[in-house]
């Protein structure tokens, strides 16, 4: 009777700590479960909430107006004639001044600018809603930043295309607005090619009268050595002379080979011989003289120079001249063209802004895209929530709660 007895107290006491453990965990649960639905109210559900009443009831149409443009640099053709018969002027696509574009429109200086001629404080003032609107007293930094959002610029690097985009709470404000800022970007892109091309000008009229000064300089001091020297053409005269020489030595060499021909028929005291032999002479003494003039080997004595020999030391400096002055006629002809071109380029329009995709007065109101902007929030508050289960569920492991 004892062992029945203690066996069913123990089976009461395990009984009840059963109980206890079940009612703990269903406990457990149902508060999870509440933090669960609470914080899916609160995450999820109340910010998509908040939009859809946003968007639906209170956000205000805006009317989007859209342009399409480029900016073109154009190439003119090459400068010698034989290209400027075969080629005709063209233009290429300039990524670069595309950029330039679009940072201008974003820019400060355009924000100031279209404030003289509209009344952004109307156009964007007024027509929408209290979350929307420009209010009033707003820094430029602010209105700088309000801008960004409403005039936006994409550029398509594989066409090298910008689409610019507008939009107001009329319609008629965002045609009119977007013309206002082609109008100034095609008077900016006119400017900075104005500019850049009278830049030009500047810096190849300075490397022009440096090569030109540079040019008279070298011919006057190649005048001055012709006129010390007595002489036109050094290096002609130095070919002249070298032939000379070179014929003199062939006459040397038939003189002797007469000679030596001579003595096997005649006798050694013969007068022929006498006489070829005093006619080698001549001309073996008038090519000493030649090289001598040429070796310079006494220059100032002019009986060991042939005549119109010039010395070697006057033929390279002769020569160093020549070089001097090719270099720079061909530094003064290539100075000239760059000038050329650049004074050329002033007369033509090398960058433009053309806008293929002319701006229209829209119909229908394209921002904001209500529905688009009701899912995304709720997308991104379900992530939210799902990072903050996550994180917590961890935690609690961690803590062993």
């Amino acid at each position: 009777m004892l062992n029945e007895t203690a066996t069913k107290r123990y089976a009461t006491k395990r009984r009840s700590a059963l109980g206890e453990v079940i009612d703990h965990g269903r406990a457990h649960l149902h508060e999870v479960g509440y933090q669960l639905r609470a914080s899916f109210i609160l995450i999820v559900v109340v910010p998509t909430l908040i939009a859809a009443a946003y968007y639906l009831l209170i956000a205000a149409p805006r009317y989007v107006t859209t342009a399409q443009f480029a900016v073109w640099t154009a190439t003119p053709p090459k400068a010698d004639p034989l290209s400027m018969l075969v080629q005709l002027p063209g233009s290429s696509a300039s990524l670069e001044d595309q950029h330039i574009v679009q940072d201008y429109v974003q820019s400060r200086t355009m924000l100031e600018s279209i404030e003289k001629q509209f009344d952004l404080g109307h156009i964007y003032g007024s027509g929408g809603d209290i979350f929307a609107e420009l209010w009033p007293g707003r820094t430029v930094e602010d209105r700088v930043r309000y801008w960004k959002r409403h005039v936006r610029i994409t550029i398509d690097s594989t066409s090298s295309i910008s689409t610019m985009e507008v939009d107001t709470f009329r319609p008629e404000d965002s045609l009119a607005l977007i013309n206002g800022i082609l109008g100034r970007a095609q008077t900016m892109v006119q400017n900075l090619s104005d500019e850049s091309d009278a830049d030009a000008v500047r810096q190849t009229k300075i490397l022009f009268d440096k090569a030109a000064a540079q040019l008279s300089e070298v011919r006057a001091r190649v005048t001055q050595f012709r006129r010390e020297n007595h002489m036109v053409d050094a290096t002609h005269t130095g070919e002249l002379t070298m032939q000379m020489v070179g014929g003199l030595e062939a006459q040397l060499t038939d003189a002797e080979a007469q000679i030596q021909q001579m003595r096997t028929y005649l006798a050694p005291n013969d007068p022929r011989i006498a006489v070829m032999q005093a006619r080698a002479d001549a001309v073996r003494k008038q090519i000493d003289l030649q090289k001598g003039g040429l070796a310079e080997t006494n220059p100032a004595v002019p009986s060991q120079r042939g005549a119109d020999v010039l010395p070697a030391s006057v033929l390279a400096k002769s020569e160093a001249l020549e070089t001097e002055l090719d270099v720079a006629l061909k530094g003064y002809a290539a100075a000239a063209a760059a000038h050329y071109e650049a004074q050329g380029n002033l007369t033509r329009n090398r960058r433009y802004l053309e806008v293929f995709v002319k701006p229209a007065l829209p119909e229908q109101a394209e921002k904001p895209e209500r529905w688009r902007m009701i899912a995304t929030i709720f997308v991104c508050a379900f992530i939210a929530w799902c990072l903050v289960i996550t994180v917590g569920g961890a935690i609690r492991d961690h803590a062993g709660v």
